[in-house]
């Protein structure tokens, strides 16, 4: 069935020569192979739960389907047991089946939506409307907050204390790898810990006149803490327990109540959600400084503030509105920087609703080239609209 479009393929990639392409013809190609991959990403799905019902993975002396799958696909383990669970959950999906047949969601989407509506059918058209605009980290982050709350508070803190883990391995091209998971309110704590060492080492970094990405940073502040915690490391200094700010949003009916109904929110940003109870006892502890954004009350949206930088109470507010870049599809996460829609010359005041955290070249974009702001169908986002241009050239 598929052999003559392999072969036909196999025969156009043979002969292609980028080179000889116009650059618009190129971007052309290039919508037409995505789509491609699209569909035969969803073909491959589709075929997975038959494929996996015959005895060949076993003749082949695998372990499991799952094994039999990776090796034959070139992925991980684990991909490919998300792909065969995301196959079998697509029977009682028929929209999410339909949007993957038309080419309208990758492979990784389909799986990120799947488990998601999965737990909550409910959900299902506004994931794939999602997947029209927002980035796949994007997406994905929805789809755990929906199953999250499609799974209750109830059981859900034991299941991620059950989970928790610190793996490592070595890997010939990046080294030492190291790998953990546990409870969002464990990583919270552990972030907070691990804050003032990262401000330390970039610090450090400035006086010399290096540059380096935030994750080489962070993991220079991790070897930082852990050799102060033995007393061990000629650079570290920092000592003491510094408080870091840890930013929580809770629905107001589930705070009072103390525990979440679905559709509603207790989480905690950059890292996701948690019981109510989690949130109460970090308050209780006095371990990090908890800034609590509550979805009634203080109506953070719309409090005016004379200056040009947003002031506290906003501040604490835009680091839960924004633990990423507000441009849509953009995931930086750090050196955010706030943005006035309207600029502050214009109105004397900074206010949330218009304005929004973006990363140096979202901002940038906005400030300097001419980009206007408007609204995104993603949650949380703004869209940027580049300005009037000239007419692309005639590569005819």
């Amino acid at each position: 069935m598929f052999a003559g479009v392999r072969d036909e393929l196999r025969q156009l990639v043979d002969g292609l020569d980028p080179v000889a392409l116009a650059p618009t013809d190129a971007v052309r190609v290039l919508d037409e192979l995505v789509e491609i991959k699209r569909l035969v990403g969803a073909a491959e799905l589709l075929v997975l739960p038959r494929a996996t019902d015959s005895p060949m993975w076993r003749q082949a002396g695998e372990r499991s389907p799952e094994h039999w799958l990776a090796k034959k696909g070139g992925t991980t383990v684990g991909y490919a047991r998300s792909a065969l669970e995301c196959a079998e959950r697509l029977e009682s999906l028929p929209d999410t089946e339909a949007a993957l047949r038309g080419g309208q969601l990758s492979a990784d989407q389909a799986v990120a939506i799947a488990a998601a509506a999965s737990a909550d059918p409910g959900a299902e058209s506004a994931l794939l409307a999602r997947a029209a605009h927002d980035s796949v980290l994007g997406l994905r982050a929805e789809c755990e907050r929906v199953r999250a709350a499609a799974l209750g508070d109830e059981g859900l803190e034991a299941r991620q204390h059950a989970t928790r883990g610190l793996r490592h391995r070595a890997d010939p091209g990046r080294g030492f790898v190291l790998e953990a998971q546990g409870t969002p309110a464990a990583g919270a704590e552990l972030l907070a810990c691990l804050a003032p060492f990262e401000r330390q080492v970039f610090e450090a970094a400035r006086t010399a006149g290096r540059r380096e990405s935030r994750p080489a940073y962070a993991f220079d502040a991790l070897l930082a803490m852990a050799q102060a915690a033995v007393g061990a490391g000629a650079t570290t200094t920092t000592k003491a327990k510094v408080p870091a700010k840890v930013i929580a949003r809770i629905d107001h009916a589930a705070l009072v109540r103390g525990h979440t109904h679905p559709a509603e929110t207790s989480e905690i940003a950059g890292v996701g959600p948690v019981p109510v109870t989690t949130i109460a006892r970090m308050v209780a502890s006095g371990d990090a400084f908890l800034a609590a954004v509550v979805t009634k009350g203080v109506d953070v949206l719309t409090v005016a503030h004379p200056g040009r930088r947003p002031s506290a109470v906003q501040q604490s507010a835009l680091e839960w509105m924004y633990p990423a870049c507000g441009g849509e599809s953009c995931t930086v996460s750090h050196g955010l920087e706030f943005d006035h829609h309207t600029d502050w010359a214009d109105t004397h005041h900074t206010m949330l609703s218009d304005g929004a955290m973006f990363c140096p070249f979202e901002h940038d974009k906005k400030t300097y080239q001419g980009w206007t702001v408007a609204p995104s169908p993603v949650p949380g986002k703004k869209r940027l609209i580049p300005p009037p241009g000239p007419d692309p050239p005639d590569d005819g």
